[in-house]
């Protein structure tokens, strides 16, 4: 895809690919092995709350509430 042909940039969708591979990780990992700030920095996020922050932007729920609809 080339991205001046789409009205998406390259930084937003590397955030919603990288939200995208957190939430596979969340559900992936309900038993709790991983916390919820581990995948955040795993997958690029400088903090929590500003990985908590897109990710409810982006799926409409915390990471938290996220990972409890999939345990």
């Amino acid at each position: 895809m080339a991205f001046s042909e789409s009205s998406e940039t390259f930084g937003s969708y590397l955030q919603n690919a990288r939200i995208e591979q957190a939430a596979l990780d969340l559900r992936q990992n309900s038993n709790g092995f991983q916390s919820i700030t581990e995948i955040a920095y795993k997958h690029g996020f400088s903090s929590s709350s500003q990985f908590s922050r897109v990710f409810k932007r982006y799926l409409k729920l915390t990471p938290r509430e996220y990972k409890k609809i999939h345990s």
